[in-house]
């Protein structure tokens, strides 16, 4: 069943949506603390949320017309929500904590592109499951997962490819020891069952569109077949771990571990240290961290001529802020947000990097080089003066542009880059708007309208969806 089918969503009852995020990450034989700032929870999952409905979408979209698939009828997201952990909470107010959550989950889950696929006779979403019976193997007899497979089995995809192909997905995770193989072995194993190289390609995008494997064929990475992530996974968690550090303890050039953990500065020397089975091929790694929007080049004062020399920047590595406590300009800024849907987990740093890959005169630079974070950064486009600050929030993306004669031309710039970070990725509506003048800046703004056949501007507020003002505007404007 590919991963775009149903959203299983564990909920521990033991702790509250509205607590802040957790910021350690455990590790063998030790545990280390990733941000000092971090989102609640209820928000991070909204972030999740919008990206996972948005990659069904595009899943649906991606399989119409494959023959080797049929999606079930119901289109929309299936969410099964389950509670654990209830043996950690009071029984006696056990049944409120589960109602208040219950209500809580309801109301994130909103959705038009999403459907809860079960709810018991008290209309309750959580269904508790006893983690313990897993110990005894008592599973069968428990409600809560007999409703669960009945509601996957309803959502499954009926999918069936040749006996080759399974056959050679099956040859690929057996050979696969360290996670990885050659482009070129995969086509000989595919020989071996009678496969041409045009039919192993097919099989590897198929596989690869299910999520069995991952295999970006239009990328510098386009010889290697991914069949398990760990190698990559394992490279970005060591890199997290560095940099976690105090960096008092960082040692290194001006390229180092240093400048990884101030900057987010990554080049080939460091990327060496953390290589793992991806040894010898870290040029070919931080292709394909360009090509996915995960890093970009940083051009720098001198020429380098050594390839290991370059630096990338890679916007997720360096920590959150919490963006109420900066400064930031007085004007009103311009917001881009998403049809009523957070923005989407990633893309933020994915439109960072995007500006900072465009060619030429349409390439934008980073300013502050020690003052960016993961989600505000202060950028300059080539040959302009004015800077301007973006800054992530749960439901948009905020511009702050203080030259009035360049607001246009930066607007459109970072509305390209958005539109082409989630090109062929999510399927999102991106709408400019801006804060309402009722100075409400926690949940409303408004959006322009223009109504052609009356010429008429429309200020529409949200998420009241009532209109606020109402002018003529010249036919010129």
């Amino acid at each position: 069943m590919p991963c775009s089918s149903v959203l299983v969503l564990v909920v521990n009852l033991a702790k509250d949506l509205n607590d802040k995020s957790d910021t350690k990450m455990k590790l063998p034989g030790s545990t280390i603390d990733v941000d000092k700032f971090s989102l609640k929870v209820e928000d991070m999952l909204k972030q999740v949320l919008s990206v996972v409905v948005s990659n069904t979408e595009n899943f649906r979209s991606m399989m119409k017309d494959q023959k080797h698939i049929k999606a079930p009828e119901n289109e929309k997201l299936q969410v099964i929500t389950i509670g654990t952990h209830g043996d950690e909470c009071d029984e006696k107010v056990k049944d409120n904590i589960v109602e208040r959550k219950s209500l809580k989950l309801k109301s994130i889950l909103e959705s038009k592109s999403i459907e809860i696929a079960y709810e018991n006779k008290t209309r309750l979403l959580l269904h508790e499951v006893d983690g313990s019976k897993a110990k005894r193997g008592e599973f069968d007899d428990d409600p809560a997962i007999n409703a669960i497979r009945e509601a996957l089995n309803e959502q499954a995809y009926q999918i069936e490819v040749p006996l080759q192909w399974h056959c050679f997905g099956v040859i690929l995770r057996n050979e696969a020891k360290d996670g990885i193989l050659e482009l070129s072995s995969c086509e000989e194993f595919g020989d071996s069952l009678g496969m041409s190289k045009d039919e192993v390609q097919s099989a590897l995008k198929f596989f690869h569109a299910l999520k069995l494997l991952f295999y970006y064929h239009d990328s510098p990475a386009k010889d290697i077949v991914f069949v398990k992530l760990d190698a990559i996974i394992s490279i970005i968690r060591e890199l997290m771990v560095a940099v976690c550090d105090s960096p008092s303890t960082l040692k290194g050039g001006p390229d180092g571990l240093a400048q990884l953990a101030s900057k987010g500065y990554l080049s080939i020397k460091v990327l060496k240290m953390y290589a793992g089975a991806l040894k010898g091929r870290e040029s070919m790694l931080l292709g394909l961290f360009v090509h996915l929007k995960i890093a970009a080049l940083i051009p720098t004062e001198s020429d380098q001529t050594d390839k290991e020399d370059k630096v990338f920047l890679m916007p997720a590595l360096l920590p959150v802020i919490d963006v109420s406590k900066l400064f930031t300009p007085s004007k009103i800024p311009l917001l881009y947000y998403f049809n009523d849907e957070p923005v989407p987990m990633g893309l933020f740093c994915a439109v960072i990097v995007q500006l900072l890959s465009y060619p030429d005169d349409e390439k934008w630079h980073i300013i502050t080089k020690e003052g960016n974070y993961s989600n505000f950064f202060t950028i300059q486009k080539k040959y302009k003066t004015c800077q301007v600050i973006l800054v992530e929030q749960l439901n948009w993306i905020k511009v702050y542009c203080d030259d009035r004669s360049f607001r246009q031309s930066a607007k459109n710039s970072i509305k390209e880059a958005i539109n082409d970070a989630i090109k062929n990725k999510l399927k999102i509506k991106l709408i400019p708007a801006f804060y309402c003048p009722c100075n409400d800046k926690r949940d409303h703004i408004a959006e322009v309208e223009v109504q052609k056949s009356t010429n008429m501007l429309f200020i529409k507020t949200h998420p009241f969806y009532q209109i606020l003002n109402v002018m003529s505007i010249g036919p010129g404007l």
